[in-house]
């Protein structure tokens, strides 16, 4: 292991490609999306969902990923957490105790990635803003209302998808 001591405003050449890498496969999912502005909540799970793949993904001429290394042979099953691109829009399902209420049964929201290997993943709920994680959505198209709803979850200036695909990502 090559151990880098440095000094105060010196770089560590190889983190830093790393925090590159992480940029630009982040900068190219936002590229995907249709949205002007991202809820900070998104833009941190946006990194988590980079990261995510990065550790599960072998670096060039090795056999083993890294979350491999560190955890041991472990098999992803990307029919379950390949199932929605980050960003995508979808009616998430609730899962209620009492079934036989007037409460809704779906709700709107931003899918933010896997949250296990079994295939449950996490969404951006866009009527209360939180964090919700469910094992059954409906994707659909992304219609206008949800992008104007994200517009109005995002209130701070480093929201906006510029100040993401410029070098201002390290803001989260």
């Amino acid at each position: 292991v090559n151990v880098h001591i440095v000094a105060k405003e010196e770089h560590v050449p190889e983190v830093e490609r790393q925090n590159r890498v992480v940029k630009e496969r982040a900068r190219a999912i936002v590229q995907t999306l249709p949205y002007k502005r991202m809820p900070r909540k998104m833009r941190i799970a946006l990194i988590q969902y980079v990261i995510f793949w990065l550790n599960n993904m072998p670096k060039e001429g090795q056999i083993y990923t890294p979350k491999d290394m560190i955890m041991g042979k472990q098999i992803l099953d990307t029919k379950h957490i390949c199932k929605l691109p980050f960003g995508a829009y979808a009616q998430v399902h609730e899962d209620p105790t009492v079934t036989n209420t007037m409460e809704p049964r779906t709700t709107g929201g931003i899918n933010l990635g896997p949250s296990n290997t079994q295939g449950a993943h996490r969404f951006l709920n866009l009527s209360t803003g939180e964090i919700i994680t469910r094992r059954k959505w409906t994707e659909l198209p992304v219609p206008s209302e949800v992008i104007l709803r994200l517009e109005e979850m995002s209130k701070d200036p480093n929201d906006s998808v510029e100040c993401i695909l410029n070098d201002d990502i390290a803001e989260i």
